[in-house]
């Protein structure tokens, strides 16, 4: 219909036109028609909406749109701006929040972002920063928070807040905001926060780094606690109000996170120059390469390597090749003549010792030469007196055995001696007579005359003995007489867990699980629960500890290894909803657990104290202990007006598992009083340490989205 005005419009000019023109006319008719002035023509457009385009120019002519037409038209959202052309400045028209230079778009107008503390009504208004939350009953532009806000706010339901805001709908200053004061908030130790728990209900938190019932805060041991997030090998020093870590020897980084150093990349070891490092968790291992000796028996100074040991000589296979400080040298053996004098041992040639007459044969018998030697051999109708041809005689006298030798003894021709023989002991045999008539066996161990390594045991045998390392040590020549330590951790033969720590001991090796771990190093595996960690590790302290009941993987639980002989397990637990006592048993049960359950006094002013003690767990809050593993023993059951405990006669209640519970000894609480059912637990509400009251309903009972699990150790 607008287009349809604009395209008319010209047509009704000319009519308008064309009407004043004929009265005119008429007009001079009458009167005599003298000359009028011809009228001035009419303006093609008068306004915008006159146009096709949308643009009358001053001209009064249609013209195409601009971003300097001060028209709103194209793809402009304002004055001659936004859309493609000149963004907005603050102050002028807009239509969305893309229009404006800066800031946003706020009620058709481009506005400044707002700061925090400031009215808006969409997240659009405040700055990047900062979020719009309601506040009562407006709206402020705010940020989370974690205790640390902008001067003049305070930190309030997770957010940055007014420190004047009190939301008090009874106006008697009992409300919830950083601006209500009432007597609790007023007790609360300076190193405490006092936190809404329910609505308009408050108590008292110590400060994270502190530790107590929030009217009296003093420094938490987060080291001697175990809940310090220090590095396994790092050390923790407590602080006031805080710890702080750093990391062990052999170890680098922020206390928090240790990485192992490198001695051996980093030449950073003591290792001899000559010897081998292996790297270690948290140190090194320095070992003597094979051929040389460890003199210090720790790799730190190592003999030069026996080149002949390992066979990088370069000796003839007719030489002897001895070791030297830095080098060897060659010999050539007996028989043979070196080659080359002036590099000895490196060229043999052998000797022809018949021709040469060094040979040592009887007149009578025959030399034959062999490769490095000769042999002699009798002729046939001769005896061969030593059976070496040396020595060629025309009768056997050892034949028979002479009666007046040892029969361990050798019997050998000799036409010097007075009978025509002699008689030799072996070797490993004393001649106790001087003439082999008593061969008496020498024991080497027992006389100490062996040369068996001082590791190794030696073994007497008859005429000799036999040297055997020791297990855990290498037998580096095959005979027993250099026995090495074998370091199992650094080779990978030792059997222990993945779990455990392998430590080198002379011959052997040790394994020990790793903290927080339990067993014998070689099998090592999470503890069940508090009580199975303290069994088996009775110097274990209080704090945070990862067990595993097998249902649901590890879990992290706080462990007190103080209160009645400790072994006491928490979990604390936060559902994010309401949930009754069957649901949270539900829950605990998935993780192997059960819902708390109080044994005694101790074991319930310990669990209080953990339930309100914000830094253990989720958060800090009595809560915890709104609803416990507590039953009727049957529908309607009582208690009424009597210690609520498992000894106390008549109280008709009892805990999930069949042990024993403790909950109070207050006899002036008219609960329970019979309306419940054995699916339901009661509602328990605590003030500073003590029950301030209870109350049993039908199924499903008091819900609570807080609640505490334990492994029911110690009932």
């Amino acid at each position: 219909m607008l287009q349809n005005s604009r395209t008319d419009a010209p047509h009704k000019q000319w009519v308008r036109a064309s009407f004043t023109i004929l009265m005119l006319a008429w007009a001079g008719l009458l009167a005599g028609c003298p000359e009028e002035p011809v009228p001035e023509p009419e303006p093609e457009c008068r306004v915008g909406m006159d146009c096709p385009s949308g643009v009358c120019s001053a001209a009064g002519t249609c013209a195409l749109p601009t971003c300097v037409d001060m028209v709103k038209n194209g793809e402009e959202s304002g004055t001659d701006c936004g859309g493609s052309c000149q963004k907005c400045d603050t102050g002028l028209e807009c239509r969305s929040p893309d229009d404006c230079k800066s800031g946003t778009c706020t009620m058709g107008v481009c506005t400044e972002k707002k700061g925090i503390g400031e009215l808006c009504n969409s997240v659009d208004e405040c700055d990047a920063q900062y979020e719009c939350r309601q506040a009562g009953d407006e709206q402020i532009c705010t940020q989370s928070c974690a205790g640390t806000c902008p001067t003049g706010f305070a930190c309030f339901r997770e957010f940055c807040t007014a420190d004047t805001y009190c939301d008090d709908p009874d106006g008697d200053g009992f409300g919830a905001g950083p601006g209500c004061t009432g007597t609790i908030c007023d007790l609360c130790d300076e190193r405490a926060t006092c936190v809404e728990e329910g609505d308009f209900s408050f108590n008292c938190v110590c400060n994270e780094g502190f530790t107590g019932d929030g009217f009296t805060c003093g420094d938490f041991d987060e080291c001697a606690s175990g809940t310090a997030d220090c590095d396994l090998n790092a050390a923790c020093e407590n602080t006031d109000g805080g710890f702080e870590c750093t990391c062990a020897d052999g170890f680098s980084g922020d206390g928090k996170t240790c990485e192992d150093i490198d001695e051996c990349a980093t030449d950073a070891d003591d290792c001899d120059e000559r010897a081998i490092c292996t790297n270690l968790e948290g140190g090194f291992f320095c070992s003597c390469p094979p051929g040389s000796r460890d003199i210090s028996g720790d790799g730190t100074e190592c003999s030069d390597v026996d080149e002949c040991f390992v066979e990088m000589d370069n000796c003839d296979e007719d030489a002897t090749c001895t070791d030297i400080d830095d080098g060897f040298l060659c010999e050539c053996n007996e028989g043979f003549i070196d080659a080359t004098p002036q590099n000895p041992g490196r060229q043999c040639v052998d000797v022809d010792e018949c021709t040469t007459g060094e040979a040592q044969c009887d007149p009578d018998a025959t030399c034959e030469n062999t490769d490095g030697g000769y042999e002699c051999s009798c002729p046939p109708d001769k005896l061969d007196v030593n059976g070496d041809g040396t020595v060629c005689a025309e009768e056997d006298n050892c034949a028979p055995f002479p009666a007046g030798c040892d029969q361990l003894s050798v019997c050998r021709n000799s036409p010097a001696a007075p009978n025509g023989y002699i008689c030799v002991c072996p070797p490993g045999y004393q001649d106790a007579n001087g003439d082999g008539s008593s061969c008496v066996e020498i024991d080497e161990c027992a006389a100490e005359i062996d040369v068996c390594d001082d590791l190794a045991s030696c073994q007497n045998t008859p005429g000799s003995y036999t040297c055997t390392c020791p297990a855990g040590y290498f037998d580096e020549r095959g005979d027993g007489t250099v026995c090495l330590n074998i370091n199992e951790c650094a080779d990978g033969t030792d059997n222990c867990s993945d779990d455990a720590t392998c430590t080198d001991t002379p011959g052997a090796f040790t394994c020990q699980c790793l903290p927080g771990f339990i067993g014998d190093g070689v099998n090592c595996r999470r503890p069940t629960s508090c009580l199975d960690l303290l069994t088996d590790q009775p110097m274990t302290t209080s704090g945070i500890h990862t067990i595993d009941t097998g249902m649901s993987g590890e879990i992290d639980v706080y462990c007190d290894m103080n209160t009645e002989g400790g072994g006491w397990t928490f979990l604390k637990v936060d559902k994010g909803s309401q949930s009754s006592a069957m649901v949270a048993e539900s829950h605990c049960s998935g993780l192997g657990m059960q819902l708390f359950i109080p044994r005694t006094k101790a074991h319930r002013d310990l669990a209080l104290t953990l339930a309100n003690n914000a830094n253990i767990g989720p958060g800090g809050s009595a809560n915890y202990m709104r609803i416990l593993g507590i039953y009727p023993d049957s529908n309607g059951a009582t208690c009424l007006s009597r210690s609520f405990a498992s000894t106390t006669p008549g109280c008709n209640w009892g805990a999930s598992d069949g042990g024993g519970f403790f909950v109070s000894a207050r006899a002036d609480i008219t609960e329970p009083n019979g309306d419940n059912d054995t699916r339901a637990s009661m509602y328990y509400s605590w003030m500073g340490n003590e029950v301030d009251r209870y109350n049993d309903i039908p199924f499903p009972g008091y819900t609570s989205r807080f609640f505490m699990c334990d492994t029911g150790d110690k009932k």
